[in-house]
C-alpha cells in the first residue's frame, strides 16, 4: 500500500484541486475503497480527517459525495465515520444543499438538513 510508504497521503492535497485522497474517493463514489482506505489508516494510526476542506472552495468529502449524488457513500460517511454535516463550504452551503432535488427526505436529513430547512425548501419550490 502506498499509504504505508507515505502516511501523509491521507492529508496531502492535490496542488490543482486541493483534494485529498478522501475527496477523490468521495467525488467518484467509491464507497468500498473509501472504507478500505480509512480502515487501513485507522489500524495503522495514520491521521484521518473526514471533514478536511479544500483550500479553494472549502468543500469536504461529504460535500463532494452530495454534489455527485453518491447516496451509499453519504450514508457510510455520516453513519460509520460521523462526517460533520454542519460544515459549510466557502460559499455557505452545507453538503445536503448540493443533493439533487429529487433526493429522499431521509437522505437530506441524514446529510444535515433540519426540519426548518426542508419546510423552507418545499415552500420555495411550490411558489415558483
Amino acid at each position: 500500500q502506498l499509504l504505508d510508504l507515505d502516511p501523509s497521503l491521507m492529508t496531502r492535497k492535490d496542488f490543482v484541486t486541493g483534494f485529498t485522497a478522501l475527496h477523490w474517493l468521495a467525488k467518484h463514489g467509491h464507497h468500498e475503497s473509501f472504507i478500505q482506505v480509512i480502515s487501513h489508516a485507522q489500524k495503522k494510526g495514520y491521521p484521518v480527517n473526514m471533514n478536511i476542506p479544500t483550500a479553494s472552495g472549502g468543500l469536504t468529502p461529504l460535500h463532494l459525495a452530495a454534489l455527485e449524488g453518491h447516496e451509499v457513500l453519504i450514508k457510510v460517511m455520516v453513519r460509520a465515520y460521523r462526517a460533520d454535516t454542519t460544515c459549510r463550504d466557502h460559499n455557505g452551503p452545507k453538503a445536503w444543499q448540493y443533493l439533487p432535488a429529487d433526493t429522499s427526505r431521509d437522505l437530506k436529513e441524514l446529510a444535515g438538513a433540519l426540519e426548518d430547512d426542508l419546510v423552507q425548501l418545499h415552500s420555495h419550490n411550490t411558489n415558483n
